[in-house]
């Protein structure tokens, strides 16, 4: 059975790149251009991984995408990986405190992603 990630960012190219490449190495991918869709399709689907972006303009951030995953029981198992284009400490801290498992620069590089899934549930 091949793991699902959800693919979240507000950049249509950016969730298109991430998907192909993930779906070329097996994953099932969903996608959510927004933090309300992201949290409703977590809810629905319940992703072995959430690929988010921290910022996803209006409507909310990466982190309330994390911190309503996290609030949610049955979506304990989720590991939460988050995108950024800004490489600080503050921003790492920022994802941790919502509940992020690890914070990847982006552009990610398909390697590193890949060996931070294989960490997920079912992996």
């Amino acid at each position: 059975m091949s793991r699902t990630v959800l693919v979240v960012d507000d950049d249509p190219g950016t969730v298109e790149a991430l998907a192909l490449v993930l779906e070329l190495e097996g994953f099932a991918v969903e996608t959510a251009h927004d933090a309300p869709r992201a949290i409703e399709q977590a809810a629905r689907s319940r992703p072995d991984v959430l690929l988010c972006d921290l910022s996803l303009g209006a409507g909310g951030d990466g982190c309330d995408v994390a911190r309503a995953v996290r609030a949610v029981p049955d979506l304990a198992g989720t590991r939460l990986l988050a995108l950024s284009g800004a490489d600080d400490e503050e921003t790492r801290g920022r994802a941790r405190a919502a509940g992020f498992d690890l914070c990847l620069l982006k552009p990610v590089d398909t390697p590193t992603l890949l060996r931070h899934l294989g960490t997920a549930p079912g992996a």
